[in-house]
C-alpha cells in the first residue's frame, strides 16, 4: 500500500456534530476561495490537517495567500505524507461538477506528489449507515467515507483523461506533462461520471461528498503545487 493511501483509509467515527461546509441555495460550494478563509485569513473550521510527524510539521508545508477576494493555497511535499481536507455536506448528483485552477512548479515537481482527493459515503451498497459506521480515521476529525478518488497531474500530457484503478484509491489524470508546468490552468470535471466509471454497481443517487482536499505524498526532493477557485457546482 502506498504511504499516502494509508492516511485516507477509513478507520473510527468521531461523531456527526463537527462543522461541514454546505451547498449554497444556488447549488454551489466554494471549497477553496474567499469563503474558505476566516476573518484572520486562516482556513475555516471545516478544514482538518493530518499526517506526517504531526499537525505542526504539516502546517509548515502549507501556505495561504489572499489577494482581494481571491485566495490561493500552496502545498509542498517533504519527507512525510499528509492530508489537508475540508469536511463537506453535498449530494454527488446535486453538485456533480468540480472546478479549480492549479499550477505545478517547474522547479519543484514530482508527478503525483500533490493530489486533489474527494471522499464519498452512501453509494457503496455494502456500507453501513453513518451511525453504524464501525471504522474511523484514528486521530482525525474526518466524517466517515466509503469511497475516495484522487485527481492528479500526470507524467505525460497524453495521460490527460486517463483513469487508473490499480490501487486502493483510484487516480484520475486531469492534466499532465512538463511543458505545462509553471502556469495556471483551469479545470472542470464531471465527478459523477468518474464515480460511475469506477463503481458502476454503486447506488450513486445515495452518494454524498463528505470531504474534498489534498493528499501530499512524501518525496525525496521537494515538490510544490498551488490551487485556487476550487468549487463544486451543478
Amino acid at each position: 500500500m502506498k504511504p499516502w493511501a494509508a492516511l485516507i483509509l477509513p478507520m473510527v467515527l468521531l461523531g456527526c456534530t463537527l462543522p461541514r461546509a454546505e451547498v449554497s441555495p444556488e447549488g454551489t460550494l466554494d471549497i477553496f476561495g474567499a469563503g474558505a478563509l476566516s476573518g484572520d485569513a486562516r482556513l475555516s473550521a471545516e478544514w482538518i490537517i493530518e499526517g506526517g510527524r504531526g499537525e505542526d510539521q504539516a502546517k509548515r508545508l502549507v501556505s495561504l495567500q489572499q489577494a482581494g477576494v481571491e485566495a490561493s493555497l500552496t502545498l509542498k511535499s517533504g519527507p512525510e505524507s499528509f492530508v489537508l481536507a475540508r469536511r463537506t455536506k453535498a449530494q454527488l448528483l446535486a453538485t456533480p461538477f468540480i472546478s479549480w485552477s492549479w499550477r505545478m512548479s517547474a522547479e519543484h515537481h514530482a508527478p503525483g506528489a500533490i493530489r486533489l482527493i474527494v471522499g464519498f459515503h452512501g453509494g457503496n451498497p455494502k456500507s453501513r449507515s453513518w451511525g453504524a459506521q464501525p471504522f474511523v480515521w484514528l486521530g482525525t476529525q474526518l466524517p466517515p467515507y466509503d469511497r475516495v478518488i484522487a485527481i492528479q497531474w500526470g507524467d505525460k500530457a497524453l495521460e490527460r483523461g486517463n483513469l487508473y484503478t490499480d490501487q486502493k484509491v483510484p487516480r484520475y489524470i486531469a492534466r499532465g506533462g512538463a511543458r505545462q508546468l509553471g502556469d495556471w490552468w483551469p479545470e472542470n470535471l464531471d465527478l459523477a461520471e468518474i464515480y460511475r466509471k469506477v463503481w458502476p454497481k454503486d447506488d450513486i443517487e445515495d452518494a454524498e461528498i463528505m470531504f474534498i482536499g489534498f493528499a501530499v505524498i512524501k518525496t525525496e526532493g521537494p515538490s510544490e503545487g498551488s490551487f485556487r477557485k476550487l468549487s463544486l457546482y451543478r
